[in-house]
């Protein structure tokens, strides 16, 4: 049901589709995110993602809409956590780091 109150996007163009899910941004390659300045474009492209995803939803309910704004205020805080949950994840080191770590 909660799923219904948003219309169906066209995903046309990489870009509509990245505003619509920017998380998709973290599925690169594993060697980005230990490569510094790869990441940080990484997490800028993220978060600019994360920004245009939150006016696009935004944009989908006029102020009477409470239910559908509530709605919308949940998805973009999701958004978010999942995002932080998975740079998390990301940024545990791999077990070959691990092993490098304990010899030095």
């Amino acid at each position: 049901e909660t799923v219904a109150v948003f219309p169906s996007p066209s995903l046309s163009s990489p870009n509509k589709y990245l505003t619509i899910d920017p998380l998709v941004i973290l599925k690169c390659d594993e060697k980005i995110f230990r490569c510094p300045p790869l990441f940080e474009i990484v997490l800028h492209i993220l978060r600019g993602y994360l920004e245009a995803s939150e006016r696009h939803y935004k944009s989908l309910a006029s102020p009477q809409e409470i239910d559908k704004i509530e709605i919308i205020d949940s998805l973009i805080q999701t958004q978010k956590s999942a995002a932080i949950q998975l740079l998390l994840e990301i940024c545990l080191p791999l077990p070959n780091e691990q092993q490098i770590g304990r010899a030095v």
